[in-house]
């Protein structure tokens, strides 16, 4: 009686740990991640008027976004720019998020406005792996040429902040 109460125990095992290789997601593994691969805003901004930001992102499930923050950036043109560098390399790399490029991309090169966030309220994933991100633009500079960003979303109980990205911008005064 013992043998087949083995067996049978043995059996629900094997069933069990076979149908996890099912699951889409290993659960109690951290490896989804959120990577922002584009941002995109008209061209010609104006202070004061409402501006949906489309935000282009890979996951490995749906992210639950807590905040977005951006800053707007003047930044001068050169032969080489650290700024598109660090992006494209975290962006198309396994580089970790929150290394030496995961700050601000030109931090203490250009000028740029305080950073300004947004919550949930102001985010809304209109289709898979594009959310659209409200924003009022204030106290924009005429010298501003670009808008740079980040997320915040929760996994595993963890609040982890994605890539940065960024979008070339006018501002019309």
């Amino acid at each position: 009686m013992n043998y087949f109460k083995g067996i049978i125990l043995i059996a629900a095992v094997v069933a069990v740990l076979a149908s996890c290789s099912y699951l889409p997601y290993h659960l109690g593994s951290s490896t989804a991640s959120v990577r922002v691969t584009n941002l995109e805003l008209p061209d010609v901004i104006r202070e004061g008027l409402p501006y949906d930001v489309s935000v282009s992102f890979d996951s490995d499930r749906p992210p639950h976004f807590q905040k977005a923050c951006f800053r707007w950036v003047a930044e001068q043109i050169s032969g080489y720019s650290p700024s598109l560098y660090c992006n494209s390399t975290e962006v198309n790399s396994n580089q970790p998020l929150g290394s030496a490029c995961g700050q601000w991309s030109s931090e203490g090169m250009v000028q740029s406005s305080p950073e300004f966030c947004v919550g949930v309220e102001n985010m809304r994933i209109d289709m898979p792996g594009r959310m659209l991100v409200r924003i009022q633009p204030q106290d924009l500079k005429t010298g501003y040429n670009k808008l740079e960003g980040y997320f915040e979303y929760l996994e595993d109980g963890q609040l982890i902040k994605t890539n940065k990205a960024d979008t070339h911008i006018l501002v019309d005064k």
